[in-house]
């Protein structure tokens, strides 16, 4: 009695698989099983959903079969819009025939065009997921540099900031160099933003499809320096109107950090140049930080602290030749605090010869 018992219980559960198994198979579209990739395979799935629609009483206009939309457009499903024509055409011939209606081709359209919308949503959110890690990732990685390098600044040595730098630029050098060589290839299509940032996109170079054209290492290095000046006047300048720092602590700080005023950027040739613009960057932070009468609390400041230079103003920090202050020429570094030289005058027009005679 057992044995036969036994018999008839692997007969019914290999019954029982054989059964989920067919079932699974012929569901197919709608259990999110991905189709596979040959014109029966997308006929049949067309007709299955054709067919679905249709017994439900689906009529074009009425809202629509959010299943179907996110099969459309579905990667691991039907993925209309990414596979090869001939599939297309058979998917669309498959739903005409299981919609067994003339309409049927618009009672597929609006689906088709739905899918397609959400694909474009959600390719726009993917773009921003992407600017939004870069974004993320730039900011957290240069405020990390900037935490150390202010440390280096006020407690370590040139030395210190110089093995800080080499180090990050050697590993920072190796990806610099091979986009570069990659966009020397050519061909890219160039966006820029505002800001001046270029992406070169080439939908034919495979994995080199876009290139970000990233600082160059000498110009990051300057940021980095730029950056940590423009914090240190900010801490400082809020950390002295709350008395978080006295006055004297906070002239040691400017001693302390004379070298490294003169360090960058490493266009400008002249140290003192470089200095002066340096202390404009802490004293335009200090100034926005500070509050009342900041300007002449940094000065004061300065001068205690046995600072002779004068800090660049604002304008001055933006280079701009046309506010008579700083020119940098290109290629040589060579810098000059004189005033751009004054257009020369036009001679007035000649007077047209007279055609009088005298008499």
């Amino acid at each position: 009695m057992s044995t036969r018992f036994s018999k008839l219980l692997r007969y019914t559960l290999s019954l029982t698989i054989l059964l989920v198994f067919l079932g699974a198979s012929n569901a197919g579209p709608f259990l999110g099983q991905k189709v596979q990739r040959t014109v029966q395979s997308y006929e049949k799935v067309g007709r299955d959903w054709g067919a679905k629609l249709w017994k439900t009483n689906y009529k074009p206009g009425l809202p629509l079969n959010d299943a179907f939309v996110e099969s459309l457009k579905d990667n691991r499903n039907i993925d209309f819009f990414n596979v090869h024509a001939d599939l297309k055409e058979a998917f669309k011939r498959g739903f005409r025939m299981g919609y067994e209606d003339r309409t049927a081709d618009l009672a597929l359209g609006p689906h088709l065009t739905a899918a397609a919308g959400k694909i474009g949503l959600e390719t726009s959110q993917s773009f921003v997921d992407v600017i939004n890690a870069f974004e993320f990732g730039w900011a957290q990685n240069i405020r990390k540099a900037v935490d150390v390098f202010i440390v280096l600044i006020s407690e370590g040595s040139q030395s210190d900031r110089e093995l800080f730098i080499k180090n990050f630029t050697d590993v920072y050098q190796t990806k610099y160099q091979k986009t570069q060589q990659v966009l020397k290839e050519g061909g890219y299509l160039v966006g820029r933003s505002q800001g001046g940032t270029m992406l070169f996109i080439d939908y034919t170079k495979g994995n080199s499809l876009a290139a970000l054209d990233i600082p160059a290492p000498e110009d990051l290095k300057t940021e980095i320096y730029k950056q940590t000046f423009k914090v240190m006047g900010d801490e400082w300048g809020r950390r002295f109107s709350t008395n978080l720092i006295s006055r004297p602590e906070l002239i040691d700080l400017l001693r302390r950090s004379r070298t490294a005023f003169q360090e960058t950027p490493m266009e400008i040739s002249d140290r003192s140049i470089r200095l002066r613009r340096n202390l404009g960057i802490v004293q335009q932070a200090f100034i926005k930080s500070y509050g009342t009468d900041a300007e002449n609390v940094f000065k004061s400041i300065l001068r205690e602290a046995e600072f002779s230079e004068i800090p660049f103003r604002a304008d001055q920090l933006e280079m701009d030749p046309d506010a008579n202050t700083i020119e940098v020429t290109p290629m040589t570094g060579n810098i000059t605090n004189e005033p751009v030289p004054a257009p020369k005058p036009i001679a007035p027009p000649r007077k047209a010869p007279s055609n009088k005679i005298r008499r």
